[in-house]
């Protein structure tokens, strides 16, 4: 009988462990879902504090007015320098080429072929 009474025992005592583990987990979501709704809240009134203080501020404006006269004022400049746009001599010979028409007409220039894929 004594094999009965402790074996009844340990499954009272792992019972006991199970369910208070069980109800742990349970207040602990309880607790975690009140935080976060806790937070909620606070951003809420955050927001609609936020809110009232900008409609107050948007009620305080006053809107004038008001013509602005003065002579104007422009800055032209009339002196271009284009002394760090250089060609090569080979890039003015194409240039002069095709000014002149004697550049040879596009795509009269020979492409290598493909080389072939590998497998």
């Amino acid at each position: 009988m004594n094999l009965y009474v402790a074996l009844g025992g340990a499954a009272l005592a792992v019972a006991g462990v199970a369910g208070v583990f069980f109800y742990g987990i349970e207040v602990g979501q309880d607790r975690e879902l009140a935080r976060q709704k806790r937070a909620e809240d606070i951003a809420t009134a955050a927001v609609a504090a936020r809110d009232l203080q900008v409609a107050d501020l948007l009620s305080q404006i006053e809107v004038k007015n008001v013509e602005v006269t003065q002579p104007v004022i422009r800055e032209v400049r009339t002196r271009v320098q284009y002394r760090d746009c250089r060609h090569d001599p080979a890039g003015m010979r194409a240039l002069n080429n095709a000014i002149t028409g004697r550049a040879e007409p596009p795509g009269s220039g020979s492409v290598p072929p493909a080389k072939p894929a590998r497998p």
